[in-house]
């Protein structure tokens, strides 16, 4: 990997990164230091990388809330308790 691409590639990270916390935002849950840690090392649990279901994830085991979701790779992942 290219200096280059590495910059492209950390600035289309920083750009998701503060499209889902302008998301998150707008659900008048407050994001969380403690939230982000936890979607960022969800990583090394096995979880997949897709930024919104991490938060999602990391947001519900921060408040040891079960998660209510259809989506099988949230459902799947051991770390996450859904109840439905």
């Amino acid at each position: 990997m290219t200096q280059a691409t590495r910059s492209i590639a950390a600035g289309d990270f920083k750009a998701r990164c503060l499209a889902l916390l302008d998301e998150v935002a707008k659900t008048g849950l407050p994001l969380t230091a403690e939230m982000a840690i936890e979607a960022g090392c969800l990583g090394r649990d096995g979880f997949h990388g897709d930024p919104a279901d991490r938060l999602i994830v990391a947001t519900a085991r921060c408040l040891r809330a079960p998660l209510i979701t259809k989506d099988p790779a949230i459902r799947d992942f051991a770390g996450a308790h859904s109840i439905w």
